[in-house]
């Protein structure tokens, strides 16, 4: 059933009225005295009491293995006729690959180039912030296995000098007060009026708080003030903000607290894809290998050990570029 939108609390669904219930969370249809539960997966064993005729599961990548499909299998327990549907969106070859491989089960697919009610505008803004294989899954409905090659090691490329044009240096914090947690990193970008880019130094080392606000501002200081300063807004970094915008050291620099938007997935695509493309180079340092290793280390499943460099290139790409398109299955 495709549900219209709501109109005080009566609508109608393929011409018969119905009442939602936002307390209980219902559809309900006075004619046929129908239902239809909206129920969440969140905790699997609440579902064991339900008996259905059918039911739909959406987004179903988000659940790591068909516990809750099998589940709610065990609910069809109304009729001989249940029937149940899946939406998803392409992850690698998880269960609901595994699922749709069985010769009995019809599966559709459809790209986001076939939707007609897209801006051609958006589509296109999407292909220019994902790279080859991200765009194959995300907008093509292909299935591609990435686990650590999202960011692959021969798109790296070096510029002969330095760039010239706007600087941003910005910082990931991974420690609390008083801490030695993990690294701190801050990665300096040049954006060049072109639209080509240079990541131009990088800084990654574990300091407690003390010695972090040293680092920075010396870190400041050795850039110059024509770059400026960004802190993540995480932890630690308003407190370092606020810090660094009362120490007279500062007075003449441009400082900055953002918080990041998005996952670190779409936030790093934003400039890989760039990368892939020849666009963002990097300036040759004792700091390359590093920030390479992590670059292709990085997964799309959060399973790679760090990404603090990562992130602060991603925040410096979104602090001039603007952030990354919000999508809501990633």
């Amino acid at each position: 059933m495709t549900l219209c939108g709501l109109l005080d609390d009566w609508a109608f669904v393929a011409g018969e009225h119905y009442i939602f219930n936002k307390s209980e969370m219902t559809f309900d249809f006075p004619s046929t005295s129908g239902k239809i539960l909206l129920r969440s997966g969140d905790r699997p064993d609440s579902l064991r009491g339900l008996n259905l005729d059918d039911f739909g599961i959406d987004e179903a990548r988000e659940w790591r293995d068909e516990s809750i499909f099998n589940i709610m299998l065990g609910r069809l327990r109304r009729g001989e006729d249940g029937s149940w549907c899946i939406t998803t969106t392409t992850k690698g070859y998880n269960w609901v690959h595994t699922l749709g491989l069985d010769s009995s089960i019809e599966v559709i697919t459809q790209s986001t180039m076939d939707n007609p009610f897209l801006p051609k505008a958006y589509i296109d803004e999407l292909k220019a912030r994902y790279t080859s294989d991200f765009a194959r899954q995300e907008l093509y409905a292909e299935i591609v296995e990435f686990g650590a090659g999202i960011i692959k090691p021969e798109w790296f490329q070096y510029d002969p000098v330095p760039a010239e044009g706007k600087g941003i240096r910005f910082w990931d914090l991974a420690q609390k007060t008083g801490e030695h947690n993990d690294y701190s990193a801050g990665g300096k970008v040049i954006f060049r009026p072109d639209g080509t880019a240079q990541i131009a130094d990088m800084i990654q080392d574990k300091v407690g708080w003390l010695e972090l606000k040293e680092l920075v501002m010396s870190t400041a200081e050795r850039d110059g003030i024509e770059v400026e300063v960004h802190i993540e807004d995480a932890q630690q970094g308003y407190p370092l903000y606020e810090d660094l915008s009362r120490d007279p050291r500062m007075g003449a620099y441009v400082i900055k607290c953002e918080k990041p938007k998005g996952n670190k997935l779409n936030r790093a695509m934003a400039w890989a894809s760039k990368l892939e493309n020849g666009t963002i180079k990097l300036m040759r340092g004792a700091w390359n290998d590093n920030f390479i290793r992590e670059c292709i280390s990085f997964t799309a499943d959060d399973s790679h050990q760090h990404d603090d460099m990562i992130d602060t290139v991603s925040g410096a790409w979104a602090a001039n570029c603007g952030p990354s398109l919000s999508i809501g299955f990633l």
